[in-house]
């Protein structure tokens, strides 16, 4: 429990902003819920009808008040919300205009209307009432809803004065707004949110002001009667009965905490009731789940269903484990300009300086979360990584790993950028972000499950200071060998990435990202031989205005695989290049001579397959060409 206990920290510390939403992103006040509401009736202090007006998409996200049982409502008799809610709820002329009700209320079409007007006289009755919630009351009793939004315009019927399921006018007649917002819904489904104008009262809107939540708030809690131990704070307290859905988005039925098997055994055999299982307070899991359903809004990485979510209990702003340089960078120091990490000492300094910059601001924070959260299924949340951390440990196991799997790479990602203007260099030093890992070690197409799987694996490894797993180091070097299977751009990523990858795999052998003449093993002197290779054909097709894959990127898998037998056919292929460029290609000839001197006899001569050792050897043999591209006299973009 000690994730609820966070959260439930993570809340205290930040109710003052409960409630005021900026934009889309609100911490919830408790016993509150979200809801994409697509219309709003305003009435006057008497309870009588005003106009009506379709909710706008960007506008539709409606704070409104619940219960334990409808935050979580689902199955065939969904229970009411207190306030606002669906036709069939708060309108008692849904019937009368062909509405439909959901297939538990069948028997009785009546009860939903019925439970929903008893809830909301309940509270209008107690000594907890609101003005603004009598007047909805007062106006709902009439029954006159569906109605009073048919003659106002805003729902629209058929020649039998029946709801339209769809709207079937003229082809080139202009669509009602209410067709346009419910998408695939029916207007029966429509969503009711409400504005009460009283005088002197500039706040109209129900779903905004704070006297209204509080006024249920107060309402609610004090009915509560199930106490027992909550195991979150060890009071005796009202616990829980159900506990909040909607983590991801507005519908999302994924459940944290549930226990609603009664004949199964998700809690028979260890404990009597669900409540032994798991006793959380009801103030705590709304508080808790509020507040993860924040953090997820505000900073947390979403991909297919998978959420990744750090957090500091204070509110302070974290490194994110998924960014690279720039992303990292962008959180302490917006002014960090375009040249940042255009060689491996302007990425070790603003590593620094951007780390030093989080130091400073959570020195003063109890600790740092990392959760990873998944639904197993529909109405299951599972938490497939949890960790706490202090700062000091956190920050430098994101440091470490940046260090050690900073690479140089020029496919210029603007994934984590948050200022879209920045202009990335061409060419910059960076740890890749796992997304671009994944997408490099198993290509852009992988299925959504594996995917999220891979994230994760990768997320561990940042988190827990744990290498890469082999099998992820080997698709990688396999994908950049094979340069025939993808466009030059793809390669050209996969390879820098791969070379990240198998430094940090074997960190140490402490790899430098520039060009390391001295070191003597095959498989980098072969990389090595390979990129001199490349740039002799590929100088020459281009003085003769050729557009192809050079001999040596054709046969590049191969070569990984049998070095010393498709070596012999790649220098054999050099000879027409050599004559075409004379002179000038002499000094790539001996820095080919070069090379080959440097192996030991027996490792040359060696078909064993490469490992991906050969990348990096490839990779910065190609960097050292380019910067000396003009004293060759070749053209410096090839």
């Amino acid at each position: 429990m000690s994730w609820v206990q966070r959260l439930y920290e993570t809340y205290e510390k930040n109710a003052s902003q409960a409630g005021r939403a900026a934009s889309e992103l609100v911490l919830l006040p408790i016993c509150h819920s979200t809801q994409q509401a697509q219309i709003t009736i305003v009435l006057n202090h008497l309870g009588e009808f005003l106009r009506a007006a379709v909710v706008p998409l960007p506008d539709c996200r409606t704070i409104i008040p619940c219960t334990e049982r409808s935050g979580s409502r689902g199955g065939t008799k969904p229970v009411n919300h207190p306030l606002c809610d669906k036709l069939q709820y708060v309108a008692g002329d849904f019937l009368d205009f062909g509405g439909v009700v959901t297939s538990g209320f069948a028997r009785q079409p009546t009860e939903p209307h019925g439970m929903y007007l008893a809830d909301l006289g309940a509270w209008c009755e107690s000594d907890y009432s609101h003005p603004k919630v009598s007047a909805v009351h007062k106006y709902v009793s009439k029954g006159t809803v569906v109605g009073d939004l048919v003659r106002y315009g805003t729902l629209h019927v058929d020649a039998s004065g029946k709801l339209l399921d769809a709207w079937n006018g003229e082809p080139n007649a202009i669509v009602p707004d209410i067709f346009q917002v419910l998408r695939t819904l029916k207007q029966q489904d429509a969503f009711i949110r409400w504005a009460v104008e009283f005088p002197g009262d500039p706040q109209t809107q129900l779903w905004k002001d704070e006297a209204v939540y509080e006024s249920w708030i107060k309402f609610y809690t004090s009915g509560q009667a199930n106490r027992g131990l909550c195991y979150v704070i060890g009071d005796e307290v009202e616990l829980a009965l159900f506990h909040p859905a909607k983590l991801r988005h507005d519908g999302d039925s994924a459940k944290l905490i549930s226990a609603n098997d009664k004949q199964g055994f998700t809690f028979r055999g260890r404990f009597l009731d669900d409540v032994q299982a798991a006793g959380v307070s009801f103030e705590v899991t709304q508080k808790a789940h509020n507040a993860l359903r924040w953090l997820i809004q505000k900073q947390a990485f979403q991909t297919s269903g998978l959420v990744i979510l750090t957090w500091a209990t204070g509110g302070e702003d974290v490194p994110d484990p998924l960014m690279d340089i720039y992303g990292l960078s962008q959180m302490t120091d917006e002014s960090a300009a375009s040249d940042v990490g255009y060689t491996a000492e302007d990425f070790a300094r603003e590593l620094r300086r951007s780390i030093l910059g989080y130091r400073q601001q959570l020195g003063s924070t109890d600790g740092i979360m990392i959760i990873i959260l998944d639904a197993a299924t529909p109405g299951r949340m599972s938490i497939r990584l949890y960790r706490e951390m202090i700062p000091a440990e956190f920050l430098a196991r994101i440091e470490h790993w940046h260090e050690s799997t900073a690479w140089t790479h020029t496919y210029r990602s603007r994934r984590w950028s948050k200022t879209l203007s920045k202009v990335l260099p061409k060419e910059y030093v960076s740890a890749p972000s796992p997304v671009d890992m994944v997408d490099a070690i198993y290509g852009h197409r992988l299925d959504g499950s594996l995917r999220k799987t891979a994230i994760e694996r990768l997320v561990r490894c940042i988190v827990d200071n744990e290498p890469i797993p082999r099998d992820m180091v080997q698709s990688v070097v396999y994908r950049a060998a094979n340069p025939a299977a993808m466009e030059p751009w793809e390669w050209n990523k996969t390879l820098t990435i791969a070379c990240s990858m198998y430094r940090k795999f074997r960190e140490t052998e402490g790899y430098s990202l520039a060009l390391e003449v001295d070191r003597r093993s095959r498989d980098y002197l072969y990389g090595r031989l390979l990129a001199l290779a490349d740039s002799i054909e590929e100088w020459a097709l281009s003085e003769s205005g050729e557009q192809r894959q050079t001999n040596a990127i054709r046969l590049m898998q191969r070569f990984s695989e049998r070095p010393f037998s498709t070596w012999k056919v790649i220098e054999l292929s050099l000879a027409p290049y050599k004559a075409r460029l004379g002179n000038r290609g002499r000094r790539r000839v001996n820095e080919i001579s070069e090379v080959m001197a440097l192996f030991e006899t027996e490792d040359f001569i060696s078909d064993k397959q490469l490992s991906g050792e050969f990348l990096l050897g490839y990779h910065c043999q190609r960097q050292a060409l380019w910067k000396t591209a003009k004293v060759d006299g070749e053209p410096a973009d090839n």
